[in-house]
């Protein structure tokens, strides 16, 4: 599963997150402004960390699964 890394750039310097990805073709996207997220979005959010929190987050196995049911035509583990 590809794994989202956010760099830093000041526009001199070869960012220390780029020196560490492996050997490999990339995609970078500029991310100025993070996405609008509706109330209900932001709602989910705020209750997933909640739940997070007080430990009652999913393994990342787990959370696949989850998703996975709940959308029959995408696979998501690799």
């Amino acid at each position: 599963m590809p794994t989202a890394v956010i760099v830093h750039r000041n526009g001199v310097d070869v960012p220390e997150e780029l020196k560490a990805l492996k050997k490999g073709r990339y995609v970078l996207v500029p991310l100025d402004e993070p996405p609008e997220l509706t109330e209900e979005q932001e709602a989910g959010l705020e209750a997933a960390l909640a739940s997070a929190r007080a430990g009652q987050g999913l393994s990342r196995d787990e959370g696949c699964l989850v998703l996975e049911l709940s959308s029959p035509s995408q696979t998501l583990r690799k």
